[in-house]
C-alpha cells in the first residue's frame, strides 16, 4: 500500500514540474543549458547632457535599468588610475605582469603570462578595443582580491551618487545583480573626463599596445561628428550588443521624454552601449560652447544605434544655443533695503542652454535669493536685508529656475553702499564715498593748516609773555596774520578739492589696499596691477590681488609710460629701467623694502610613519625628482623674498626679486625643468572650452600673462595633475612639492616638507608677507583644490622644456 502511495506521489510531482517548466520566463541564449537565471529585459534609454549647466537636453528611459558591462569597464580604468596608497599613484609607464594567460572574448587581443605590459597599454585596450581581459589583469594590479577591487567599484559609484548601480565584476560579466542606468553611466563619464589619462585615451582615433600593435577606437562616430560641426574636442566609447530583434522598437529621439513616456521597446538581447562627448561651436557671437555627453543603449544593430547617436546630435546642434543670461558685474534685480534701493549684481558670468529663437531672460521661470549668514534679514518676517552693506559685498546667490525644470545659482554681490537705516545720513556717507581723495584732501589740508594756527598762537603768546611789554607789542599784526591764515586754511582745501574733483574719476572706489585674498578677474591684458585698489572692466572696483591681473598703471604712479592695449614691445631703458629683467634691475620708484625676517623653525611632529611621495619622473635629469624639485625651486624663490609687485611685464617674467604668488608656482616648475607658460599657452590654444573668458572672448589670450593667472593655473591643473583631497587633517596626503589653491581662485602656493605640531605641512607662498614659507592651513579661509603634478600620466605633447625662454 505504501509503495502505491509512493509512486502517485512521484508521479504528481512530476506533472507538477513538467507545468513548472512550461510557466517559467525566458532564459539567457548565452547563459547556458544548465542556467535558469531569468533574463534581463533591456529597453531603449538614451541621454544627452550639456556639461556646464547640468542641463538635459534629451533623454527616454534615463532611469530604466541598463546593461552595465562598458560602464563596468570604464569604472575599472578610473580606479587604477585613482589608486594611490600612501600617496603614490599609479602612473601609465608601470609594468603589469599577468600571472596567467587570457584572451579576450573576440579573440583578439592575448595576455601571456609572465609577460610585461605597462598600464597605459592595457587601459588603451580595453577601452578603445574592448579587451575584457584586460580588466582583470589591471584588477590583479592594484590588488589580488576581485572582490576587494569591485567593493572600490562600488564605493566610487556611492561617492558620485550612482544610485542605479551596482558592480559584480571588473569586466562587467557574470551576475544578475549587476545594474545601472544611462543617467548613471553620463554622470560617470562626466567625472571620468575630469582625469587627463582617460581623457587622453577616450579622444583618440587609435592608441598603440603591445607587439608593435596599434588598437583603433571602436566609437569612430565622434571623430566623424568632429569634422562635421568643426569641433576642437570629441571621443566616445562603445561596446556592440548581440543584434536582436526589437520588440516595437524605434530609433526615433523622443525630445525630453520621460521614462515610460513611450511604449517601451523591450529586449532580452544582450544590447550596444555608446558613449561619446562632444563639445559643438556657439551658435551666434557672444553665445559659448556647447560640451554634450551623450549616451544610447539599445538591442539594435551598431549601424542602428550610430544613427540614432547622430540624431541626437544633429538635433542638439540645431535646436539649442548656449546663450549668456548675466555677465559679470550686470544688474540682476533691484532690491529694497531700509527703504533704500540696493543694487543685486551678477559676480560671474552665467551661461545657460536654451532653445534656439528664445529670448534668454524669457527662458527664466522664477528667481529666488539665498543671502549669507553676515547679511541675513534681520527678522524671519524681514522683506530686506540688514545694513552696513558695502559696495562689492558678496551677498549670496540668486537662484534661477527654467522652463525645462532645471535649478542654476548665480553669485551675486552689493551694486552700492548702503551704510545706514537712515537714506538721508547714507546718501551724506555715499556723497562722502564717491568723492573720498576729496575730502581726504580736504581734511589733511584743514589739519595742516590749524596745526599751524596753534603753533602760531602758542609762539605769540609764549613772546607776549617774554616781552614784558605786552600793551606796547599787541596782537595787531599777528592777528592779521592769523586772519589771512585762517582764511586760506578754508578757502585754499576748497579750491584745491574742486582741482581733484575736476580729474578724479567717481566711479572709482578708492578703498584701501588688501594683499591678498581678492583678485581682480577682468582687467585687459594691456593693463597693470599694481598693489593699490584698480578700477575693473566693469566699473566696479577691484583690490589688489595676489594673481596676475594686468591693470593700466599711470605715468604719473610709476614714472614709466602706460602700455597700449594689445602692445607687446618691451618699454625703453630711459623711460623705465624696472622693466628689464635681470638682477641689476632698479625700478625707477622704489617702494620701501619689506623686512626679511628668518622663518622660525617648524615645531616637533614626528613624520617618520607618513611615507614621503617620490615622483616617478625626473624631467630635467638632474637626479632629483620632480617633487622635490617643485619643492627646491618654491624654496629658493622664498629665499629671494621678491618684492610683492603684479605689474604686467613685457617679457613675461619678472626679474626673481619681484613677484606674485603665481610667480611661485612658474619658478617651481622651472627649477624640474618645466616650462608652464608654454605648457598652459599650449593648452589654452589646444583645448579653449576650458577657458571661459578666453573661450566667450571676455578676454584675449596672452601667454605673457596667461600662465600667472591663478583661476587659468586651477583649469589647467584640474586637466593635468593629481586632484587630491583638501582636508588638512589628512596630514599624509599633504606632501612637499604638492600645490594648493585658496580661497576663490584668489591665490596659490607649494607645500613645503616642513610641518606643525599637528602635522600639517607648511606652505610656501608669497602674499606680500614677511615669513614665505609659514603655517598657514590652518588659517586659510578656504582651501580651493589641491594638487600633485604627476608626468608620467599627462600627455607628451603638453610637457614643455625650460629652454630660457
Amino acid at each position: 500500500m505504501f509503495k502505491v502511495a509512493a509512486m502517485i506521489l512521484a508521479a504528481a510531482l512530476s506533472v507538477f514540474c513538467v507545468i513548472a517548466s512550461l510557466t517559467v520566463p525566458g532564459r539567457v541564449a548565452a547563459a547556458g543549458p544548465e542556467d535558469d537565471e531569468p533574463a534581463t529585459q533591456y529597453v531603449l534609454s538614451y541621454i544627452v547632457v550639456e556639461q556646464d549647466s547640468g542641463q538635459v537636453l534629451f533623454r527616454q528611459n534615463a532611469q530604466a535599468m541598463a546593461d552595465p558591462t562598458l560602464l563596468s569597464r570604464m569604472m575599472t580604468a578610473v580606479v587604477v588610475l585613482e589608486y594611490a596608497p600612501e600617496g603614490k599613484s599609479v602612473a601609465l609607464t608601470d609594468n603589469v605582469v599577468p600571472t596567467e594567460n587570457s584572451v579576450s572574448k573576440d579573440g583578439k587581443y592575448k595576455l601571456t603570462a609572465g609577460n610585461s605590459y605597462t598600464v597605459g597599454m592595457l587601459l588603451r585596450a580595453l577601452l578603445l578595443g574592448g579587451a575584457d581581459n584586460c580588466a582583470g589583469v589591471l584588477s590583479n594590479f592594484v590588488n589580488p582580491n576581485t572582490e576587494y577591487f569591485v567593493t572600490l567599484m562600488n564605493q566610487t559609484a556611492a561617492r558620485l551618487e550612482m544610485n542605479d548601480t551596482y558592480f559584480t565584476s571588473p569586466d562587467g560579466s557574470g551576475g544578475t545583480l549587476a545594474r545601472t542606468s544611462v543617467s548613471d553611466i553620463e554622470k560617470f563619464y562626466a567625472y571620468a573626463l575630469r582625469n587627463a589619462a582617460f581623457r587622453n585615451i577616450v579622444q583618440s582615433e587609435f592608441g598603440h599596445i603591445w607587439d608593435s600593435t596599434a588598437v583603433f577606437n571602436l566609437c569612430t562616430l565622434p571623430f566623424s561628428l568632429k569634422n562635421t560641426y568643426g569641433s576642437t574636442v570629441a571621443g566616445g566609447v562603445f561596446l556592440g550588443g548581440d543584434p536582436v530583434t526589437n520588440q516595437g522598437g524605434s530609433v526615433t529621439p523622443n525630445s525630453n521624454a520621460a521614462p515610460g513616456g513611450d511604449a517601451p521597446a523591450v529586449s532580452t538581447g544582450t544590447p550596444g552601449t555608446m558613449v561619446l562627448n562632444i563639445t559643438l561651436p556657439p551658435v551666434n557671437d557672444g553665445d559659448g560652447s556647447m560640451r554634450l555627453i551623450a549616451v544610447v543603449q539599445d538591442s539594435a544593430t551598431d549601424d542602428q544605434l550610430t544613427a540614432l547617436m547622430r540624431s541626437l546630435i544633429s538635433d542638439s546642434n540645431s535646436g539649442y544655443r548656449k546663450s549668456r543670461v548675466y555677465k559679470t558685474g550686470e544688474e540682476v534685480a533691484r532690491y529694497d533695503v531700509a527703504k533704500q534701493s540696493l543694487s543685486l549684481r551678477a559676480a560671474e558670468d552665467l551661461f545657460l542652454v536654451v532653445p534656439l529663437g528664445t529670448v534668454p531672460a524669457s527662458y527664466v521661470q522664477t528667481v529666488t535669493y539665498s543671502f549669507t549668514a553676515d547679511n541675513k534679514p534681520k527678522s524671519a518676517n524681514a522683506p530686506e536685508l540688514a545694513p552696513p552693506i558695502l559696495e562689492g559685498q558678496q551677498l549670496g546667490s540668486a537662484n534661477l529656475l527654467l522652463r525645462d525644470g532645471s535649478q542654476h545659482t548665480l553669485p551675486i554681490y552689493a551694486g552700492n553702499t548702503i551704510q545706514t537705516d537712515n537714506a538721508r545720513v547714507n546718501s551724506i556717507l555715499n556723497l562722502i564715498n564717491s568723492y573720498r581723495p576729496l575730502f581726504i584732501i580736504i581734511v589733511v589740508l584743514l589739519a595742516v593748516e590749524l596745526y599751524v594756527l596753534i603753533a602760531i598762537a602758542v609762539s605769540k603768546i609764549r613772546k607776549a609773555i617774554n616781552a614784558r611789554r605786552t600793551e606796547k607789542r599787541g596782537f595787531g599784526g599777528g592777528a592779521a596774520a592769523f586772519v589771512v591764515l585762517l582764511i586760506c586754511g578754508l578757502i585754499l582745501p576748497l579750491l584745491t578739492g574742486c582741482a581733484v574733483k575736476r580729474g578724479t574719476d567717481p566711479g572709482v572706489n578708492y578703498s584701501d589696499t588688501v594683499i591678498y585674498d581678492h583678485l581682480p578677474q577682468d582687467a585687459t591684458s594691456a593693463e597693470v596691477i599694481t598693489p593699490t585698489a584698480t578700477k575693473a572692466a566693469d566699473g566696479s572696483a577691484a583690490g589688489a590681488a595676489c594673481d596676475v591681473t594686468p591693470a593700466r598703471e599711470t605715468a604719473a604712479a610709476t614714472d614709466e609710460p602706460a602700455a597700449t592695449p594689445g602692445s607687446t614691445a618691451e618699454p625703453t631703458a630711459e623711460s623705465t629701467a624696472e622693466l628689464t629683467p635681470g638682477p641689476t634691475a632698479v625700478p625707477t620708484k622704489t617702494a620701501t623694502p619689506e623686512p626679511t625676517l628668518t622663518p622660525s623653525p617648524a615645531p616637533t611632529f614626528d613624520a617618520s610613519w607618513i611615507e614621503r611621495a617620490v615622483s616617478s619622473v625626473d624631467f630635467n635629469g638632474n637626479g632629483i625628482d620632480d617633487y622635490t624639485d617643485f619643492l627646491l625651486g618654491a624654496r629658493r624663490d622664498a629665499e629671494n623674498h621678491p618684492h610683492y609687485d603684479g605689474r604686467y611685464w613685457g617679457s613675461a617674467y619678472p626679474p626673481d626679486d619681484i613677484g606674485v604668488c603665481a610667480d611661485v608656482i612658474w619658478r617651481a616648475f622651472r627649477e624640474a625643468g618645466y616650462s608652464l607658460r608654454y605648457m598652459v599657452d599650449r593648452d589654452i590654444r589646444q583645448n579653449t572650452w576650458r577657458y571661459p573668458k578666453i573661450a566667450n572672448k571676455q578676454e584675449s589670450r596672452d601667454s605673457k600673462i596667461d600662465f600667472r593667472r591663478v583661476r587659468n593655473l586651477r583649469i589647467f591643473f584640474d586637466a593635468y595633475a593629481v586632484i587630491l583631497t583638501t582636508d588638512i587633517n589628512d596630514v599624509a596626503a599633504w606632501q612637499p612639492g604638492d600645490i594648493v589653491i585658496f580661497n576663490d581662485n584668489s591665490h596659490i602656493g607649494i607645500v613645503s616638507d616642513k610641518r606643525n605640531e599637528s602635522g600639517q605641512p607648511y606652505i610656501i607662498h608669497n602674499g606680500g608677507q614677511p615669513n614665505r614659507e609659514e603655517d598657514y592651513l590652518p588659517g586659510a579661509q578656504k582651501i580651493a583644490a589641491h594638487y600633485r603634478f604627476d608626468a608620467s600620466r599627462v600627455p607628451e605633447d603638453m610637457l614643455i622644456e625650460w629652454e630660457g625662454d
